[in-house]
């Protein structure tokens, strides 16, 4: 288990820049309108495995 930790540290992925571009990809680079188009970006990303952190970072 210590050495899959130690290989995914290794890689020096940048989470937030992926998730970025996962949103942008989708939805564009303006922030969501409402509540309900919000929702919708957080759950999609979500879906794709990102976390909660990145998630809102790229909301903002």
């Amino acid at each position: 288990m210590r050495v899959i930790a130690q290989s995914l540290e290794d890689l020096d992925v940048d989470w937030f820049e992926l998730c970025l571009t996962a949103k942008v990809k989708k939805f564009g680079s303006n922030k969501p309108k409402d509540e309900k188009e919000k929702a919708q970006v957080i759950r999609y990303l979500q879906y794709r495995g990102h976390h909660m952190g990145a998630i809102l970072e790229s909301l903002s």
